[in-house]
């Protein structure tokens, strides 16, 4: 191998896994595309640049779960001890597949949002186990950006695992009016993802804030005029791109008009089995707020955040 590239291959991998900087972010700063990016973290991995080991057992708190589920009124609270040295998204991404390959059956018709966390999650998905549920995009994408390049990489890995076809939502999560959400939901191919999403039996969702730290509000994906309106709403947090406040209940659904979702709040909470994933100090109070809402029946997240749930 050429050593410079492999250099890069070593560095791109670096970054990824390491410093667990996002897809987007490597390709700026290395000045290569995304579609580049991801087919040399897939090299990486081929080549034995990148090897993933699962060192021991993953340290549960059944204890502290049993607390989260009787005040939440929850089916199951899965909570992990987290590692200093390894972030968050990671650890969950580990629980997240274990838990979901136990629950997951042939039958099952998968829902899904977009994130770092669930990312983590199907990275942790190897050899196939289970032929035949289907997997659903709950959500428009950001935009043709490399947070996108992470919801086809995972529709992508999903689908190999499960030896199905993902339907993709192939539109933005965002529009600029509610008349472009109506047309847009009269394609055909949309329509079809809109009707499976209603058909889903379990749905993963990410959990998100609404901070100067979140993904949405960092990459310039909402306008500032539309973030002024979420925060006067008193929003706290998202699923599905569902905007909420600390009670739970859906706000701003004047935002709501021009966001490409299948799933209302409202229509989550007929899904049996809907799964939260968010953990960290500054997700606190989405989670609280998602909890509150009723829509989750299952969540998972990490030692500290379960701790001030309480």
């Amino acid at each position: 191998m050429v050593p410079e590239y492999e250099r890069l291959l070593t560095k791109v991998a670096h970054l990824y896994y390491i410093e667990d900087t996002s897809q987007a972010e490597i390709s700026n700063v290395l000045s290569l595309s995304k579609s580049r990016v991801c087919r040399l973290l897939a090299e990486a991995r081929s080549r034995g640049i990148v090897e993933i080991y699962v060192n021991g057992s993953l340290s549960w708190c059944p204890a502290l779960e049993s607390r989260v589920e009787k005040k939440y009124g929850l089916k199951e609270a899965c909570i992990v001890e987290t590692p200093a040295d390894r972030p968050i998204a990671q650890t969950l991404g580990l629980a997240g597949a274990q838990l979901l390959k136990r629950l997951m059956s042939p039958k099952d018709i998968l829902g899904i949002s977009w994130g770092k966390t669930l990312l983590s999650l199907v990275s942790n998905f190897h050899e196939s186990h289970l032929k035949g549920p289907q997997v659903v995009q709950l959500v428009g994408c950001l935009n043709m950006g490399g947070e996108d390049m992470q919801v086809m990489d995972l529709l992508r890995r999903l689908g190999e695992y499960f030896e199905t076809r993902p339907l993709a939502l192939f539109c933005p999560s965002i529009v600029s009016s509610p008349q472009v959400k109506a047309g847009l939901l009269e394609d055909p191919k949309i329509a079809e993802v809109v009707e499976a999403a209603k058909r889903c039996t379990i749905v993963l969702a990410g959990i998100g804030e609404l901070s100067a730290t979140s993904t949405l509000y960092q990459q310039g994906y909402i306008s500032p005029s539309w973030w002024g309106k979420l925060t006067d709403s008193g929003a706290v947090g998202n699923m599905c791109m569902n905007f909420y406040n600390a009670d739970g209940e859906a706000c701003c659904p004047a935002f709501q008009e021009v966001t490409m979702t299948t799933t209302s709040l409202s229509d989550l909470k007929e899904i049996p089995t809907v799964i939260g994933i968010a953990g960290g100090p500054e997700k606190l109070a989405a989670i609280r707020g998602a909890l509150r809402s009723g829509v989750l029946n299952i969540l998972l997240t990490d030692r500290d955040t379960a701790e001030a749930l309480l």
